[in-house]
């Protein structure tokens, strides 16, 4: 499936190409919805192996890496396209030689995923245990999974938190396109895809934090990230009023690298991408903590997608419809508090220290079994010490 899902990514950049060079927008409208199905089970595919291969005390490590390595990726096809495009400083259209270039690397990607992709069955852990008993289902038991999602009014707790996650992402790479000259914004594409990537580790850090319990690390991580992204929505609801973007002028500003309006802008583009990357992997960390078994990891990984792209969504078309960046932002600025408490609520009152002994398909790690039988015999002697001095 992972395969298929890379190679309709390829597949849709000659559509891409073809409207470029002149063609109709037909073979475009068709790649757009083939790619938009395929993204959807890739990432949901990849969402539900981090939640569900990695052990509770490395779900945000598990989460870094996988966004490291998307950004990384992001980063040389950024990097590509600024190469191609570094002299020029007018705002003028993508070259067919950064398609060609696009192309040939998902192609790779398409083959290498043919031969690295595993049977779930076949992963092991470091201490040689499984992560789960995987059995053979049926369309009724994945009806099944489907509706005791729907009736968890958790997730419902959560619409507000995933809606807004991508939201950004269609906002500042409109503002991004629209107010720089075309080498100056592909310079910044290359920033913003590269400062993802620390942006991710460091919150792992804090995700990953052994000495804590889980819900103090998630408190502490989710609250930073929370305070940064109401920082940036302030600043950038601050910096389009201050040079005149609460509308939406007629032509672009075409700013350079060489303007003196560059720098600060650049800032404010840049904490986006750290908002980007970390809002998403606090908010995929805490869902993933509700449940270590993977069948139940896979819908809850379908949910954070769907929901994010809904929200993505609402962004194009609010884009498309000459929606002034200022009411977008005001908009995703409400949504992110929303969601940045909502997250806050969730680990307060329903993220638990661990779910392992609760989930039967679950295989629990041989650390935790060790852990936990030392705590059982540690109660079991202390309640022999108090009946004999009874």
């Amino acid at each position: 499936m992972d395969s298929i899902s890379i190679s309709t990514f390829a597949d849709s950049t000659p559509s891409v190409l073809s409207v470029v060079s002149g063609g109709g927008p037909g073979l475009a409208y068709f790649s757009g919805v083939a790619l938009g199905v395929s993204a959807g089970c890739l990432w949901t595919g990849a969402t539900s192996l981090a939640f569900s291969y990695a052990d509770e005390q490395s779900k945000g490590t598990y989460l870094a890496v996988q966004w490291g390595l998307t950004s990384l990726g992001g980063t040389v096809g950024a990097a590509i396209a600024f190469g191609v495009d570094v002299d020029a400083t007018k705002a003028t259209g993508v070259s067919n030689a950064v398609y060609g270039t696009f192309l040939g690397i998902m192609l790779a990607a398409c083959v290498a995923a043919l031969f690295l992709i595993i049977d779930p069955r076949k992963v092991v852990r470091d201490d040689g245990t499984h992560i789960a008993e995987f059995e053979p289902t049926s369309i009724r038991q994945e009806i099944s999974h489907l509706k005791a999602m729907v009736t968890d009014w958790r997730i419902y707790v959560l619409v507000p938190t995933f809606l807004a996650s991508e939201m950004c992402l269609a906002t500042v790479s409109s503002i991004n396109s629209y107010y720089f000259s075309l080498r100056a914004r592909s310079l910044n594409n290359v920033l913003f895809q590269f400062i993802m990537i620390p942006a991710a580790f460091a919150l792992s850090s804090l995700l990953d934090m052994g000495r804590l319990s889980r819900r103090k690390r998630g408190l502490i991580a989710c609250s930073c990230v929370g305070v940064i992204t109401m920082g940036a929505s302030a600043g950038l609801v601050g910096w389009m009023k201050i040079n005149g973007l609460d509308g939406r002028l007629s032509t672009s500003p075409d700013v350079d690298w060489t303007s003196s309006r560059f720098a600060g802008a650049t800032v404010i583009y840049l904490l986006w991408g750290i908002v980007y990357a970390s809002y998403l992997i606090s908010a995929n960390w805490v869902v993933s903590s509700l449940s270590n078994d993977p069948a139940r990891c896979a819908v809850y990984a379908g949910f954070a997608k769907g929901t994010a792209s809904l929200g993505l969504c609402i962004c194009f078309i609010m884009d498309t419809r000459s929606v002034t960046y200022m009411a977008q932002c005001i908009m995703q600025f409400v949504l992110y508090g929303i969601g940045s408490l909502t997250v806050i609520y969730m680990l307060v009152y329903h993220v638990t220290d661990t779910n392992y002994f609760l989930e039967d398909h679950v295989i629990v790690p041989e650390k935790v079994r060790e852990v936990a039988a030392t705590k059982l015999h540690d109660v079991a002697v202390e309640t022999n010490e108090t009946n004999d001095t009874k």
